[in-house]
This record gives structure tokens, sequence and C-alpha cells, in this order.
């Protein structure tokens, strides 16, 4: 029973940001595609452009892969975004429900724990908003589209594809 209520107030702070997370998956869907843009880029120079002589197609491709870039640049910002209000909540949400806790519990048993307790429960509690903000949870993000990227792969060249999946 002690541990369904320890993990009942992580749940408590997570639950509200659920929307933003969900938003943060959709980014990363389009993020993960438009990243495709510069594989099949270069494969279209070389099979247009380099064989046909074709400027023109050239530059239509640059126009194309220069607007694929600059969506993938104001999504992945927005992506950031999304990621720092989470982690601003997060931070004031744990924050509070810690305040709450320390501020509850006897003076006693508050006086009985070396500082150095304290400290490293507050920065336990960093490294919780960390990971739900931070490096961590863009990569959490993103490796559900590992697979994806293994079909299209699969679809363009298949022999590459079997040397990513040995590599993976």
């Amino acid at each position: 029973m002690a541990d369904q209520t320890d993990k009942s107030w992580l749940k408590a702070i997570l639950k509200p940001l659920a929307p933003a997370f969900r938003e943060v998956m959709v980014m990363s869907l389009f993020v993960n595609l438009l990243a495709l843009g510069l594989p099949v880029f270069v494969m279209q120079v070389y099979n247009r452009v380099v064989f046909y002589k074709g400027t023109q197609t050239l530059i239509a491709l640059v126009a194309g892969v220069a607007i694929v870039i600059l969506f993938d640049y104001v999504l992945r910002q927005a992506r950031s975004r999304v990621l720092q209000k989470a982690a601003l909540l997060i931070d004031v949400e744990l924050g509070r429900a810690l305040f709450n806790k320390v501020s509850a519990l006897p003076l006693r048993m508050l006086e009985s724990r070396p500082s150095n307790y304290w400290h490293s429960l507050f920065r336990d509690a960093d490294t919780i908003r960390n990971m739900f903000s931070g490096p961590t949870a863009v990569l959490a993000a993103e490796l559900p589209f590992i697979p994806i990227f293994i079909v299209i792969v699969f679809v363009i060249a298949e022999p590459i594809a079997w040397v990513l999946l040995v590599i993976v």
C-alpha cells in the first residue's frame, strides 16, 4: 500500500501535463519525418541532377530542402518551449509537494537528520524535473520513431536497411 501512495504523488504532478507530452510526441513525429528530407534530397540530387544535369531541378530541390530545414528548426524550438513549460510546472508542483511534506514533519524529525539529507532530497527533486524536461524527455519522445525510419529505409534501399538493423 505504501508503494501505491509513493507513486501517486508523481502521477498527480504529471497527469495535468499529459496534453503537453502528447504535443511533444506529435511534434517529434513531424521532426522525425522532416529529418528524412535531407537524405531524400541527396538521393534526388544523385538520381536527377547529376545524371541528367538538371540545374532547374537542383534549384527546386534546394528550395524544398531549405523549407524542410526551416520547418524542422521551428518544430524543434516549439518542442523545446513545450518541454520548458512542462519543466516549470513540474518544478513548481514538485517543490510545493516537497515543501508540504517537509513542513508537515515533526520538528524533532527535521532536527534529527543532517542537512545533507535534506539537500539530497531537493537535489533528487531536481533530477526528476530534469528527467521529464531535458534531453531524456526528447530521447523518449524520439525512440518510438526508430521502427518507422527502419521501415522507410527498407522501402528505399533494402540492403542498407539490413546494415542498419545489424547496427541497431
